[in-house]
Order: structure tokens, then sequence, then C-alpha cells
């Protein structure tokens, strides 16, 4: 396949899998980061930020920021977590990392299926956690988006709600994210030349992704997020494209 159609094809998922279907962002990730190797995560970061630019004004009347701002402080933290690790962690050990993350979230979310009278999942310190996973992985490889959705899910969050507060809280982390990748040039003027050629194809995959959300009833999309988040896994330890 020649290597722009792919990289059209690639940022087509990128906006859909930004839409609450977010395990599919995991190939982008794997596809892009074959191509540029550490370089992907400045290279895909805009083109996320052009994504959350778009869906927000679409998606700002569900949710709201005063679920996003508690997850804020321990975001940072992850941030400031993997900027560290992006520096010291051999690159192999960034997938299996962030792998482990959503088996976590997943088998929370498989725990509150079987004993639904706990309300462990209600508490502060499951937020704290996952919003410090996501500040993480989001560093490492752009690969919060599975981590974040499932714990949106294990919360009990109406699918236009969930994709409402993961749109607040990406936008913000990806923002603050963008000055930090940039001062250890991981985005330099090449990669912006890129992102600003692909652009157009992730306004595409959000509209996309949109329409079928619509589309989706709610049963049906919990059960894809944790479809594509066991998908995440799979690739994350055994990558099919890499």
């Amino acid at each position: 396949m020649n290597d722009w159609v792919l990289l059209i094809l690639t940022t087509l998922l990128i906006g859909v899998g930004k839409v609450g279907f977010s395990g599919l962002s995991l190939i982008p990730v794997s596809i892009f980061a074959s191509y540029f190797g550490k370089d992907s995560v400045g290279v895909l970061l805009p083109l996320l930020l052009v994504a959350d630019l778009t869906i927000y004004p679409v998606m700002s009347k569900y949710g709201s920021w005063k679920q996003v701002w508690p997850l804020l402080p321990p975001a940072l933290v992850g941030i400031g977590i993997g900027l560290v690790l992006l520096r010291v962690m051999p690159d192999s050990w960034a997938k299996p990392v962030i792998g482990s993350m959503i088996l976590l979230m997943l088998g929370a979310n498989l725990w509150k299926m079987i004993r639904p009278e706990n309300q462990w999942h209600r508490s502060k310190g499951f937020g704290l956690g996952s919003a410090l996973a996501g500040g993480v992985a989001t560093t490492l490889a752009n690969a919060a988006g599975p981590v974040m959705n499932m714990y949106l899910l294990t919360k009990g969050f109406a699918k236009m709600e969930l994709v409402g507060v993961a749109t607040r809280f990406f936008l913000l982390v990806n923002f603050i994210k963008l000055p930090l990748l940039g001062g250890i040039d991981l985005i330099s003027r090449e990669s912006l030349l890129l992102d600003l050629k692909l652009a157009p194809f992730v306004v595409v995959g959000v509209f996309l992704g949109k329409f079928l959300l619509k589309r989706v009833p709610q049963k049906v999309f919990g059960g894809l997020i944790v479809f594509f988040s066991i998908l995440a896994v799979v690739q994350l330890f055994w990558p099919f494209a890499s």
C-alpha cells in the first residue's frame, strides 16, 4: 500500500477513535511509530489536538468541566512521570507498560460487573489512580484513550457524557503536552508540515465517528469499548504493525 494512502487511512482512525471508540486509536499509534519511531509521539500530538478542537464544540453540551478538574492534578503528575520515562526507559517497554494499565482498567470493569454492590469504583482513589495512569500513557505514546474511557465506563457514564468528559480531559492534557514535547525536540517544523497535510482527514474521521456514535445503542457502545480495549492490549503486547 502506498505510504500516503496508509497514513491518510490511519489519520481517519484518529478522528473516529476520538469519538468514544478509543481502542481504535492504538492502530494509528502503532503505525505512526513504525514510520517515525519515538518521534511519532510528537507527530501525533497536533493531530490529536485537531480532533479535540473539532469534537469539543459538538460535544460541549454533554458532560461538564467539574467532572474533569479533579482528574487534572494526578494527570499532570502522570505526565511528569511519563516525561522522565521517555528519557530513561527503553522504547520497547512503553507498549507493555500501557497494555498493563489497560488490563487493570478492564479488570476493574469486570469486577464491577461481578460485584455491583461494591462501590469501590466510586472512590476518590480510583479516579486519582486512573488519571495518573492516563497521564503516563498519553505522554509515552498518546495512548491514554482506552485507559480513560474504561475508567469512565466503569464509573457508569452514558455514551454521550463519556465522550463529553473525555474530550474536555484530553483537550486540556494535550495542550499542556504540546510545549513539553516541543521542548524535548519531539515536535519539529517538518512534523508540523506533515500534520498540516493530514489534519483535514482527522476532521473527516471525527464526523464519521460522531455519525456512528449516535447510531450505536448504549449497551453496544459499552461492549465496543471493552472489545476495542482488548484489541488494544493484544496490539500492545503482540504488535501486528511494527
